[in-house]
C-alpha cells in the first residue's frame, strides 16, 4: 500500500513557511499585495479627488464615476439661469385707466390669497371726478377682491378737491354680490375752509353714503377705515359723487388704499 503522505507536495518547510511562493495580486483600484513570505496589505488606490466639501450657493459640481462606482473627478460649475427661463412680470400696472379694474393685480392677489396675513397696497394712477348727484362713480383702482373664509381690514385715503367751496364730497363702498359683514367709518373734512369740522358716518351696506357738505377748493382729505368678513368671492370698491349737482368734485391721483387679509379659519 502506497504511503499517502509521500504524495503531498513539499510546500511547507519545517518552519511552517511557504516554500513554493504564492502571491496576492492587487486588483483594479487596489495597491499593495505581494508574495506571502510575510504579512501583506491591500489598500485602495488614490482616486484623484481631494478630500473636502464641494459646491456652494453660486456653484454646483459635475462628477465622473468609474466602473467601480468611485468618484474619479469633480468639475465645479457656476449656477447659471438663462434669461429665457425667467418669466418677466409684464403688464402688472399696464391698465392705467379707470374704466376697468387692474386685472393683472387682481389676479396676483388671488394667487396670494392662500397665504395668510397678506397686504395689498393700491394707488390711484389717474384722477376720478363726479359732477352729478344721480349716481355714484366707482374708483376701480381703489378696490380689492374677497374670498370666503377671510377677513379684510382696509384703509382708504382720498385726496380731493371741489369746484367751489359750497360743494362737498360723498363717499361710499360698493360690494353688490358680496356676502358677509361690513363695518366701516368715513371721515371727511367739512366747512368752507376744510378746518371747521370733520364729518363722520358709517357704511354697513353696499351703497351706503357719507355726505360732507362744503369743502375748500384746495386739496382736502377723506378717510375710510373698515373691516369686512367675507362669505364668498366678490369685490369691494370705493365710490364717490358730488354733493351738489353740476358742481364737480375730483379725487386726485396719488390717493391710496391698503388692504390686510387675515384668515378666519
Amino acid at each position: 500500500m502506497a504511503n499517502p503522505i509521500s504524495n503531498v507536495p513539499p510546500v511547507l518547510a519545517s518552519s511552517g513557511q511557504v516554500t513554493d511562493p504564492v502571491s496576492i495580486i492587487a486588483g483594479t483600484g487596489l495597491s499593495g499585495g505581494g508574495v506571502l513570505d510575510s504579512d501583506r496589505t491591500l489598500a485602495l488606490a488614490a482616486a484623484g479627488v481631494g478630500e473636502g466639501s464641494y459646491g456652494a450657493a453660486s456653484s454646483t459640481f459635475e462628477l465622473a464615476i468609474d466602473a467601480h462606482g468611485r468618484v474619479g473627478a469633480i468639475t465645479l460649475l457656476p449656477i447659471q439661469i438663462p434669461g429665457s427661463s425667467v418669466l418677466p412680470m409684464t403688464g402688472l400696472l399696464s391698465d392705467t385707466s379707470d374704466a376697468t379694474p387692474l386685472a393683472e393685480v387682481d389676479s396676483l392677489l388671488l394667487v396670494l390669497a392662500k397665504l395668510n396675513n397678506r397686504q395689498l397696497d393700491r394707488v390711484l394712477l389717474s384722477s376720478v371726478g363726479s359732477s352729478s348727484t344721480a349716481s355714484l362713480t366707482t374708483i376701480n383702482q381703489l378696490s380689492f377682491p374677497t374670498e370666503d373664509g377671510y377677513a379684510y381690514h382696509f384703509q382708504a385715503c382720498l385726496h380731493f378737491t371741489t369746484a367751489i367751496a359750497t360743494t362737498g364730497l360723498v363717499v361710499s363702498l360698493l360690494f353688490a354680490g358680496a356676502s358677509g359683514n361690513m363695518a366701516a367709518e368715513a371721515r371727511i373734512l367739512t366747512g368752507a375752509d376744510s378746518t371747521g369740522a370733520t364729518h363722520i358716518g358709517c357704511i354697513n351696506s353696499s351703497g351706503d353714503v357719507v355726505v360732507a357738505p362744503n369743502a375748500a377748493t384746495g386739496r382736502n382729505i377723506a378717510c375710510i377705515d373698515g373691516s369686512f368678513i367675507s362669505g364668498n368671492a366678490a369685490s369691494i370698491a370705493v365710490a364717490i359723487r358730488t354733493e351738489v349737482n353740476s358742481s364737480a368734485v375730483t379725487v386726485l391721483s396719488g390717493s391710496t388704499m391698503t388692504v390686510r387679509k387675515i384668515s378666519t379659519v
